[in-house]
């Protein structure tokens, strides 16, 4: 039998894997046996889809919190929360996210996500009560995934457009409507930049008692933004900023003629998400900005910009679409 020795010089670990004909990192092999757990787990109502989602009653413990099996799952796949529950509904398209993400994963402990792509791939909705129970579990821990570990710049971007978009205006004068409005991501970069009397609306009450405890809101509304009429009255805002509302099981084209009903002539609504989701989500790849462009053709707004920007998260394109609301 041939012996093979070994020195103590450092061997790179897929030459390693080569010489014991190993075909698959052991580090890929957990990566995605954890991540096929994670969706079939996430398929069923069930005690271990409580303690995953962090969901259980009680506090954390003091001092640094480990790593959560969402933690892992987001930073290896670069989903967001609503992203990963939407795509776990579907079997065959989570088995492939599974095998993509630990197959092209950096080898060693501590790399970077995949950046995971989402083409060619149909990503279930959520309704929009499953939505909301989702956002109510995750709000916890939403801003620290959200801006830590992904490093969404998308709430920065949208409040940027809103300031040049507004240009002269006296900003404490200006009604804004944050919609979609989360744990007040967005307000807080509006807030920064002078904007100070924001109303928010969001489908989950768990998100909005969080934002709440910022203090940066006159009034938080918590309902679903659809077709359906919200408790608003006709013409009341002088902007609505919409920062990642349009993404999987969301909000959906329906729901701009009634952004339009709430805002007055003149306003302007400033709309951010992630680009891909033009191009790879079913339920906006060639619907949502032919709706917008209908909107525009009924002589309810004009769009004034549309514009890409790089990063949304790190390797993801955004977009900044806004319109006057005639």
């Amino acid at each position: 039998m041939e012996v093979l020795q070994v020195g103590l010089d450092w061997v790179p670990h897929l030459t390693v894997l080569h010489i014991f004909r190993c075909n698959e990192p052991l580090l890929a092999t957990v990566k995605r046996r954890k991540l096929q757990w994670f969706g079939h787990v996430t398929r069923h109502d069930n005690l271990a889809k409580t303690i995953l989602q962090g969901t259980l009653e009680g506090g954390r413990r003091r001092g640094r919190q480990k790593k959560s099996w969402q933690d892992n799952i987001a930073e290896w796949t670069s989903l967001s929360l609503s992203e990963r529950l939407a795509a776990a509904r579907n079997r065959r398209a989570w088995r492939q996210i599974s095998i993509f993400t630990a197959t092209l994963s950096p080898q060693r402990p501590g790399g970077e996500g995949t950046r995971f792509k989402l083409s060619n791939m149909s990503v279930p909705r959520l309704l929009s009560e499953e939505t909301a129970k989702c956002y109510d579990n995750w709000s916890g821990n939403y801003e620290k995934e959200l801006m830590t570990q992904l490093k969404c710049t998308a709430p920065r971007e949208c409040a940027d457009a809103m300031e040049k978009t507004m240009g002269g205006s006296n900003r404490k004068e200006v009604r804004v409507l944050d919609v979609a409005a989360g744990t007040g991501l967005c307000a807080e970069e509006l807030v920064k930049k002078g904007f100070t009397n924001i109303d928010a609306v969001d489908g989950s009450q768990g998100m909005l008692d969080l934002a709440e405890k910022k203090q940066i809101y006159r009034r938080l509304i918590c309902d679903f933004v659809g077709p359906k009429p919200l408790d608003i009255e006709n013409n009341t805002y002088d902007a609505i900023a919409c920062c990642s509302g349009f993404a999987a099981g969301h909000l959906k084209e329906d729901c701009l003629p009634e952004l339009i009903r709430v805002v007055k002539p003149g306003g302007y609504i400033v709309i951010t998400f992630r680009e891909e989701w033009l191009h790879h989500y079913e339920d906006y790849k060639d619907k949502l900005e032919p709706a917008m462009a209908r909107l525009q053709d009924k002589g309810l707004w004009e769009r004034v910009s549309r514009e890409v920007f790089p990063n949304f998260y790190p390797g993801k394109n955004g977009i900044t679409i806004v319109y006057k609301v005639l």
